[in-house]
């Protein structure tokens, strides 16, 4: 309140203003942490997934006490314990067409802390539908990113994104991880951003029509200019397609170019339990495969004797007549696993297109063997 650009008329306006957070997780985190510490009014946060033992490190929100609570509801029970005079608003649900728009329509800023395309898109239309200024930031690796839209007649996510990228070109943290750091200095730099479009700072303080890439191994700071509104932009161009989310097919759009979509309960392999693995596997089925379907880092880290690795990305580069060294023959058991259970279910439905008839996925990858069988296994 002391600072020039705040004064007391600035800290009222903190006070006065509301806040939506999408997502309690690494970037979510500290920007509410801190965005409620410095007064705003009212906060929602929405989140679906629950607290795990693996979020804790970059999460800092959530604590061990609280594995298997909402994060959600985890955030606003940490945020209620250091400031009672501000209100938190808990939405324990996913974000939906069904329910963004409506949503949005209450907050002043939306603070966009998701991890995956379907819902960077849905977020950046039902800001722009409804007019609010989005705060978009992202961290992988080492490196972290952020931007303004919708700020003064700036781009949206769709000027800068019309399309998504193809499958596989852009990895996600789970695969490629993340410096625990890294999603918190975004999520703090969200906050910062936050604070200057609430007390209205002049339009070149904002990070609007700038992007912000954060490099921590090289301990960097380097703002880039990005293009402008896009006159032909479905979402805020002059003639936009996309009136009402509910009316856009974000599967569709999102599944045609961004993610593979994941297989459920298949006729074209089989789940099996580490328990049914175990039993089987003591039966000594020599002519058995085991793969394991992670990318080589996780592999190095923590494997499984018994298990090759293959990552699932590079098996659209093995040559057709390496197969049967690599897989055995098609009528042969294939046991498949990875991290939790998902590209594991992929890498089955590719041998199965391939000509593979006998393929076991090992449901819930390496995580669930650490819960039952070995404490000491890192979850990664």
């Amino acid at each position: 309140m002391l600072l020039p650009e705040i004064k007391y008329e600035g800290q009222k306006q903190l006070q006065n203003s509301k806040v939506l957070i999408i997502g309690a997780g690494g970037i979510g985190s500290p920007a509410a942490y801190y965005l409620s510490g410095m007064g705003v009014g009212e906060i929602g946060i929405i989140d679906h997934d629950n607290v795990e033992e693996s979020n804790l490190h970059r999460q800092i929100i959530h604590n061990k006490d609280r594995i298997g609570i909402n994060k959600a509801l985890s955030a606003k029970m940490t945020i209620e314990r250091f400031n009672q005079r501000i209100k938190i608003n808990a939405y324990q649900y996913q974000l939906t067409p069904q329910n963004a728009q409506e949503l949005f329509k209450y907050y002043d800023v939306i603070l966009d802390a998701s991890d995956n395309p379907k819902t960077r898109y849905l977020v950046n239309d039902a800001a722009i539908i409804n007019n609010k200024i989005l705060i978009s930031g992202s961290a992988i690796g080492w490196e972290g990113q952020l931007t303004v839209f919708g700020h003064n007649n700036g781009p949206c996510y769709r000027c800068l994104f019309p399309q998504c990228p193809k499958a596989g070109s852009v990895k996600s943290c789970g695969d490629a991880g993340v410096i625990g750091m890294i999603p918190g200095v975004i999520g703090l730099i969200e906050a910062i951003e936050c604070m200057k479009i609430i007390i209205k700072a002049t339009d070149n303080k904002v990070l609007s029509q700038r992007m912000l890439i954060f490099d921590g191994y090289e301990g960097t700071y380097k703002v880039f200019k990005v293009r402008g509104k896009q006159k032909s932009c479905i979402a805020c161009g002059e003639n936009p397609s996309i009136q009402n989310v509910q009316d856009f097919n974000y599967d569709e759009f999102v599944g045609s170019s961004c993610t593979v979509n994941i297989p459920q309960k298949s006729e074209l392999f089989q789940d099996i339990t580490w328990n049914n693995f175990i039993q089987i596997n003591q039966k000594q089925q020599t002519q058995a495969k085991f793969i394991d379907v992670r990318p080589q880092g996780q592999f190095d880290i923590v494997n499984l004797k018994l298990f090759n690795s293959i990552p699932y990305t590079d098996m659209p580069d093995i040559k057709e007549e390496d197969y049967d060294e690599i897989f055995g023959k098609k009528d042969q058991p294939v046991y498949i696993m990875c991290r939790r259970g998902n590209n594991s279910k992929l890498a089955c439905e590719f041998l199965y297109k391939k000509g593979y008839k006998c393929l076991y996925n090992i449901v819930g990858g390496i995580n669930e063997y650490g819960k039952q069988f070995d404490s000491q296994i890192p979850f990664i």
